[in-house]
């Protein structure tokens, strides 16, 4: 087991070192094929309600003072202050290829379990902004868990483009994947239609095109559930605590 989680992390550091597309002024056609992401964002619904959010930022020397502000943006826009915020260097291959930076925290707002709707504005929004070297053009959202429901995005290119989405789904597995291309860094020019006719739905089911979701989502979804079990047990302690006082 240990040599295959190994494996995957040598399979996502690989994939940092392919070019990406350079960045212009229009969004590429296809972003899952065209697109390398600098960052991805898991986010996973807990059984007692919050949604679970884990971000690891690609690029080796990202700040953790920048990602701090994003995490805090992403709070402002959802009204609800992030929870547990924890931000650590980690690797990704062998110990000569570098570490990127990983946050994970607890939020409320972006996965509606009724409806099955994602709230994608508050994230792509809150990544936008940094200065160069820094600055965040494309995102890799993860929904894991989540079934395609009418709700859900398939792709939207907005007129000025200043943003574009992909989506994909394969519900018997991980859920939905968005590719979120950012063509201003201004937050409040970054708007995701809600019409019908604006952003047509993501299909369940839909084939996978490459083996870089693959690799990326069960290594993503491997450190995603190892910190619902951490959120759990803290839970899980606190209720006790709370018992043995009444007691």
């Amino acid at each position: 087991m240990a040599n295959r989680i190994n494996c995957l992390y040598l399979m996502a550091f690989l994939l940092l070192t392919v070019p990406g597309k350079v960045w212009g002024q229009k969004p590429p056609t296809d972003l899952f094929s065209a697109m390398k992401p600098d960052v991805t964002v898991v986010v996973q619904k807990h059984s007692l309600g919050a949604d679970l959010v884990e971000v690891t930022y690609l690029a080796s020397n990202f700040p953790v003072e920048a990602a701090q502000r994003q995490i805090d943006a992403l709070g402002k826009y959802l009204n609800v202050a992030p929870r547990g915020v924890a931000a650590k260097r980690v690797m990704l291959g062998s110990v000569d290829s570098g570490s990127v930076l990983r946050c994970n925290f607890a939020v409320d707002g972006l996965i509606n379990a009724t409806s099955g709707e994602l709230n994608l504005e508050p994230i792509i929004r809150s990544f936008a902004g940094v200065p160069e070297p820094h600055t965040i053009h494309g995102l890799m959202l993860t929904f894991i868990g989540v079934s395609a429901s009418p709700q859900a995005i398939q792709h939207y290119f907005a007129p000025d483009d200043s943003l574009a989405i992909e989506g994909r789904a394969d519900d018997d597995r991980f859920g939905i994947e968005y590719r979120v291309w950012l063509g201003t860094q201004n937050p409040m020019n970054l708007h995701v239609a809600t019409s019908e006719q604006d952003t047509p739905k993501v299909q369940a089911k839909i084939p996978k095109k490459s083996n870089d979701w693959v690799a990326w989502t069960i290594l993503l979804i491997a450190s995603i559930a190892a910190g619902a079990l951490v959120y759990s047990l803290t839970l899980s302690r606190r209720t006790t605590k709370v018992s043995r006082g009444r007691q």
